[in-house]
Parts: C-alpha cells; structure tokens; sequence
C-alpha cells in the first residue's frame, strides 16, 4: 500500500507543483530570458559568458517542463475530458525533459567551477586552457551526452492505449517494454546517479581547491600589499570567494534531494509512478520546487556580485550607464 493517501497527495500537490512550481517556472523563464539577453551583450567571446549563457539556456527548457508539469497536475487541467492518461502521460512528456535539462544544469555548473577555480589556480595559463572556443564545445556536448545517456528512457516507457476500469474508458497510457529492467539497471544508474554525483564531486573539489588558493593569494598580498590597496585587494578576493561558495551552496542544496530520490528508484524498483504512485509525486514535487528556486535565484546572485552583469543590466533593460 502507498505510506500516503489520495486525499493527502492531491492537497500538498496543489500547493507543491500547481502553486509553488508554476510560479517558480514562470519566474524562472522570465529571469533566464533576461540573462540570456545580458550574456548574449556582454559578448561571447569570454568563456564565462558563454558557460553562463549555456546554464541560462538549460535553465529555459528545465523550467518549460517543469511549468508543463505544474499544469498537468491542475486538478482543473485534469477534468476537460483529454483522451489520455494525465498523471501517466507527463512522467515521460514533462518529467524527463525536466530531467534531461536539469542534469545538463548540474555538468554546466560544475564546468563553471572548474573555469574559476583554473582562473585562480593558474592565472597565467587559463587563458590557453579554457577558451571561449572550448566552453562553447564543453556546452554543446552537455546537452548531447546528457540527451544520449537519456533516450533509453524513452524507449522503456512507451505510449498504449489502456483499459481504465474505475473511468470505464480507455485512454493513452504508460507501458513498460519487457525488457525494462535490463535496460534501466544500467542507463538508469549511469544517467541519474553517477553523472549526477560526479557533478557533485567535481563542483565541490573546484569549490575547496578555490576557496584554498584565493586565501593563500589574499594572505600573500595582505602580507606584501601597503595601505589601502591591501583592504581593496582583500575585499575583492573576498567577493569571488562569496559568489562562488553562493552558487556552489544553492547547486548542492538544490539539488541534493532529486540525487537521493534518484539513488532510492536505483534500489528499490516499486518507487516508480506504476508503484508507489503518491509518495513518488509527493517526493518529486518537492525535489523539483528546490530545482525551480536554483534556476530562479541565479539572476540575484549575478546582479549582486557582477559587476560587470549589473552595469550591463542596467544599460540594457533601465537605459542607464553605471560607472
């Protein structure tokens, strides 16, 4: 039996996914279309913005699932009579795209550590290293690896028609080849738990290696630096230090939840929508509110600790040059 009942799940999903994830999906496509604009001015011939611009555009199509999602789960949505099975239909239409797209976030994001961490570690080399050339090969082959690791999937889960007794109709369903457990005990843990936790890894090994070599730069100038220029070199070395621990923080933090859920479908095969349908949507809403507030904060973080991101802001969408 579910550990959850219907009544119970219908309520913490109109306030999970209809409610909280549709406005966070909105809020999302809003703020990543802004970003996209500010990257695309700034220029795309630093790799920063062009890894930046590839999170933004992930961001996009991440939060255009997730918003597809929210409106299936609309208990208003849900009764216009559709003639296939809602709650089934998304798990591969909504939910997977989702994924996909949020996978291709997470390798992003840890590219993005790696660029910063390299810039810090060797100032005089990364710019030989990384290229706006090679960030832009790193993007693209993102959204290619995480899209071919991902279409098995799509290939286990197949649209039927289906017999519904309790409607007494029959509508477009889910149905799981006969081959499903050996294709998913291998693409399932290859796509949903070791790319996602080797994201993890690397994004806290940049993260560590980061935080280290700016404190060593900021104790070596302290020391060697006179007056003034050693408060203005400390407060800046400071601030890179902040963004980055930010936007590493809010990745984990984000992102953390959806790794586990993934890692409990991995061991236990009836955590699936054909098993414990109510506690898994509950679950998942949750995982996906948090993946919709990383994909709609970025734009704060960016706009406080830029400088750069916030003059060319306001150029851009408040007509104003800041100094």
């Amino acid at each position: 039996d579910d550990l959850i009942s219907d009544s119970l799940k219908d309520t913490i999903l109109d306030v999970t996914y209809v409610s909280i994830c549709g406005f966070l999906s909105v809020a999302g496509l809003v703020a990543n279309t802004l970003n996209i604009i500010v990257f695309i001015r700034m220029g795309l011939n630093d790799a920063v913005n062009v890894s930046l611009l590839g999170l933004a555009v992930s961001d996009i199509f991440s939060m255009t699932f997730l918003l597809l999602e929210s409106t299936c789960f609309n208990p208003l949505f849900q009764n216009v009579g559709l003639p296939f099975a809602l709650m089934e239909v998304q798990f591969i239409v909504g939910g997977w795209p989702h994924i996909c797209f949020t996978r291709v976030v997470s390798w992003i994001t840890a590219f993005v550590t790696f660029e910063r961490c390299v810039c810090i570690a060797l100032p005089l080399k990364v710019k030989s290293i990384i290229t706006a050339t090679r960030a832009k090969v790193v993007v693209v082959m993102s959204f290619l690896l995480v899209a071919g690791s991902a279409a098995p999937e799509f290939y286990v889960n197949q649209f039927v028609w289906k017999f519904y007794p309790e409607k007494n109709v029959s509508l477009i369903g889910l149905h799981f080849i006969e081959d499903r457990d050996r294709f998913e005990n291998v693409t399932f843990v290859l796509n949903n738990v070791l790319m996602q936790y080797l994201a993890f890894v690397a994004v806290i090994i940049c993260t560590i290696i980061l935080v280290v070599k700016l404190n060593e730069k900021t104790r070596w100038r302290s020391a060697t630096a006179r007056g003034d220029n050693t408060a203005a070199i400390s407060v800046k070395d400071k601030k890179v230090v902040k963004m980055i621990s930010f936007i590493s923080a809010i990745f984990i933090a984000s992102y953390l939840p959806s790794s586990i859920l993934f890692m409990a479908m991995a061991i236990k095969r009836d955590f699936h929508p054909s098993g414990y349908f109510n506690i898994f949507h509950v679950t998942w809403s949750l995982a996906f509110m948090l993946e919709g507030i990383n994909s709609t904060v970025n734009i704060f973080v960016y706009y406080k600790m830029s400088s750069k991101y916030h003059r060319m802001f306001h150029r851009t969408f408040l007509c104003r040059v800041l100094e």
